[in-house]
This record gives structure tokens, sequence and C-alpha cells, in this order.
């Protein structure tokens, strides 16, 4: 479980360097690599840091409502999880990514 916990970190890291440096194709791969790996997938303590970095993706694409939708969801459950240094880090991670967003 230790390595795939590992693995799942690189991984994460690697797609937002992609997304960092607008390579959509690499990151759609990996997206797609990573939706059907089990052993990544279903790390839970990963599954928001995914789904944000799936947002941001959605939104370099161009579909901004999408991901804008996405991110207001994770935000919404990480704060009923109580979550509150975590949500610090998404929003961080997705303003370095996309810039600051309107969430209105």
């Amino acid at each position: 479980m230790a390595n795939d916990e590992k693995t799942t970190e690189i991984v994460l890291n690697v797609l937002a360097i992609f997304l960092s440096i607008n390579r959509l194709d690499e990151a759609s791969d990996l997206i797609q690599r990573i939706e059907h790996t089990p052993g990544t997938r279903h790390l839970s303590d990963h599954t928001f840091h995914f789904e944000n970095l799936k947002a941001v993706y959605q939104y370099l694409l161009g579909n901004v409502d999408e991901a804008n939708d996405s991110f207001r969801w994770i935000i919404a459950s990480m704060q009923r999880l109580h979550l509150t240094p975590e949500i610090r880090f998404i929003e961080q991670q997705r303003e370095r990514l996309v810039g600051k967003l309107s969430l209105s």
C-alpha cells in the first residue's frame, strides 16, 4: 500500500506538471491511465487532488463552466469533511495552474 501511495503522489505531480506546461494530450493520456489503474485510482487520500487536476484539465480545454462546477463540488465536499488545510492546498494548486478564477 505504501508503494501505491508514493506512486500515486508521483503520478499526480507529473499530471500537474503536464497541465502547467499545457501538454494536454499527455495530461489526457495520464488521466485515462490513472482512472483505469486500481492502485492509483482508489487511494482516497488523493481523490480530491486528482479531481482538482481533472477540473484544471477541463478548464484548459475551455470547459470553464464544467471546471468551475467541479471545483465548487471539491471545495464543498472538503468543507463538509473539515479538511481546511487541504482546501488551501487545492486552491493554491489551482491558482498556480490556471490563475485566479471568478467562482461567482
